[in-house]
């Protein structure tokens, strides 16, 4: 399983060829990559982490740093949206980028939405509760008179999505049992050896976690079942109100199954399609993430269309601003725009599922986030795949390895040091 690599003869001139031994392999160095090289150590195993790039540059730096654990509520046991919680508190105190507890405000405009809301926070009372509406309108006044109440998501977190897998990246390569290789072009894979220019590596285990953003390698496994990308479009604002709660509205409520599966969500969507027929079909389901340094992140619009878009449309944007002023209710100004690429499922109807995993052959798992969850979810579903490479199961509250804490931190790859591998 090999790709072209037409500049090999070249790089050979000048690269001595390298072997590295190491329990487990991992091919992708975004936040799902980090996040399963993180639980090999967790597990006492020796790690590799190759990334093409010189830093992560895909939906790990592109998304709005909003960990939904809200949205978990009904999906499976308790056990692991309560432990993914626990290991991105603890991992993001080590790596010193602390993650934001102040949970997530969801508005209510209707008494739809207000029902969808009680039915979850009625499921899960330690999780989430209800707001009053004069609760919900001291939060917001500029948004009072159409509010009439409001669901808090008590266990919700907030990350910088431009620094955490940075930070957590370096808080691998500091392990002594860890090695990060950066602009690592891995062309063949196979029978427990990956290939990546000059560099060698010998994996008992391979996790391939390649993202939205890189279907080259892909071409050198087997081929698996089709998946689709969709873009989003999202926005920065200029600092507009302190660090505190993501905010987003009931239009959001249906990109979630445990919202769009309650007693209620029918009427719930017959109401927003009426009302906001443009919102509804594009996914305009405005979230406002504050950044710890200023402003807001505020996402999201799906263009709708497949594949690789090369233009952004200018009237998802104008829908995102608009809302998003209805709910502060003050002139914005936009900083920063651009486009996330996301992956589904076409034959998932449901939208039930988080994460796309295969196995093309014995010890490789090829792991792809599917959902806004899976960010929420990486660390808890790299448990499971540790788990089910070594025929282990995930600890029921996994530790996390004595490694340094990470006090200078900078979000270039620059920053990261590789530690020497095990060389043959």
């Amino acid at each position: 399983m090999a790709l072209p690599d037409p500049d090999a003869a070249q790089r050979s001139l000048h690269s001595p060829k390298r072997t590295i031994e190491t329990d487990v392999c991992v091919v992708g160095g975004g936040v799902v990559g980090v996040a399963h090289a993180l639980a090999a150590r967790r597990r006492g195993l020796g790690v590799v982490l190759l990334e093409q790039e010189a830093r992560a540059h895909g939906a790990s730096v592109r998304h709005s740093g909003h960990l939904f654990f809200t949205a978990l509520a009904g999906a499976g046991t308790d056990a692991g949206p309560l432990a993914a919680r626990e290991l991105w508190l603890e991992l993001a105190r080590r790596a010193g980028t602390p993650a934001g507890t102040d949970g997530t405000i969801i508005l209510a405009h209707s008494r739809e939405e207000l029902e969808v809301m009680q039915a979850v926070a009625g499921e899960h009372p330690g999780r989430a509760r209800m707001l009053t509406r004069r609760e919900a309108t001291t939060l917001l006044p500029a948004a009072g008179e159409r509010i009439t109440g409001a669901l808090f998501g008590l266990m919700d977190l907030l990350v910088d999505p431009r620094t955490i897998t940075a930070a957590l990246t370096r808080l691998l390569a500091k392990d002594a049992q860890a090695r990060v290789e950066f602009r690592a072009h891995v062309h063949a894979l196979g029978g427990g050896v990956v290939e990546a220019g000059p560099l060698s590596v010998r994996a008992g285990n391979v996790i391939v976690c390649p993202g939205a953003y890189d279907h080259g390698l892909l071409a050198a496994l087997p081929a698996g079942e089709e998946l689709v990308s969709e873009t989003v479009q999202m926005l920065r604002l200029a600092g507009l109100r302190r660090l505190g709660p993501a905010i987003t509205t009931g239009i959001a409520l249906l990109e979630h199954p445990v919202f769009a599966n309650a007693p209620g969500a029918e009427a719930l969507r017959a109401r927003l399609e009426l009302e906001h027929p443009a919102a509804v079909e594009h996914g305009v389901a405005p979230l406002l993430a504050p950044l710890a340094g200023g402003g807001l992140i505020v996402s999201q619009a799906r263009s709708g269309g497949r594949g690789r878009a090369p233009f952004r449309a200018e009237r998802l944007d104008a829908l995102l601003l608009e809302a998003t002023r209805a709910l502060l209710g003050c002139d914005l100004e936009v900083r920063e725009r651009w486009t996330l690429r996301v992956l589904r499922d076409p034959a998932d109807s449901g939208a039930e599922q988080d994460f796309h995993i295969r196995a093309p052959e014995s010890g490789v798992r090829v792991v792809r986030a599917l959902s806004q969850r899976a960010l929420a979810l990486c660390h808890w579903q790299a448990e499971k795949t540790l788990g089910e490479l070594l025929d282990a199961p995930a600890p029921a509250r996994p530790p996390v390895p004595p490694v340094l804490t990470v006090t200078d931190l900078r979000a270039h790859a620059d920053a990261f040091r590789s530690r020497p591998g095990r060389s043959v």
